[in-house]
């Protein structure tokens, strides 16, 4: 096919881990992914001719939590981010000042090498929390709506799931479990 393009194999019988597979293609082919360190920073990068082009530390999370689940909406320009910690927060990408940008409002500064930049030691000031609720254990998985990410569903170690509306802070348990059982 053209040059960055995927070819996806949806026949019946198809592999039954195709659908994480395909959403980390879906992921690459816009250009913008997600890491977590142990320090409670999420880097933003962007990925352009099969490289790293750009790299930036964004959302910092609150003292001694670290991320266990996250979700990007590029439409939104909004990051979930659930932690060790129970919480579920809701990141906004605002826009940057000063500095040479680069789409979607972000802001890219220093090079580390020919052709790849990181963000100056600024770049967590771009990210404006707009949302959290705290639930009863670490966020183990999360789906939440895809447009915005206020809406859906949060498992726990806690061994319950959870509607949330991040943006109400509101949470309702859904299923509730018993660990061990």
């Amino acid at each position: 096919g053209p040059h960055g393009a995927w070819v996806v194999d949806e026949r019946a019988g198809a592999d039954p881990f195709e659908g994480t597979t395909r959403a980390a293609w879906v992921q690459e082919a816009a250009h913008t992914f997600f890491v977590a360190d142990e320090a409670g920073g999420v880097w933003r990068g962007e990925l352009g001719d099969g490289r790293l082009v750009r790299c930036a530390r964004g959302a910092a999370l609150p003292a001694g939590e670290a991320a266990t689940s996250l979700q990007w909406s590029h439409s939104a320009g909004a990051l979930a981010v659930g932690t060790d910690q129970g919480r579920v927060l809701r990141y906004s990408l605002g826009v940057a000042t000063g500095g040479a940008s680069s789409g979607g409002g972000s802001r890219w500064s220093q090079r580390l090498g020919p052709g790849t930049d990181t963000a100056g030691t600024g770049g967590a000031a771009e990210w404006q929390l707009e949302g959290q609720v705290l639930l009863d254990g670490a966020v183990r998985a999360m789906c939440l709506e895809p447009e915005g990410l206020s809406e859906g569903l949060v498992a726990t170690a806690g061994c319950t799931a959870w509607f949330v509306d991040v943006a109400a802070a509101a949470r309702v348990p859904v299923v509730c479990g018993h660990a061990g059982e």
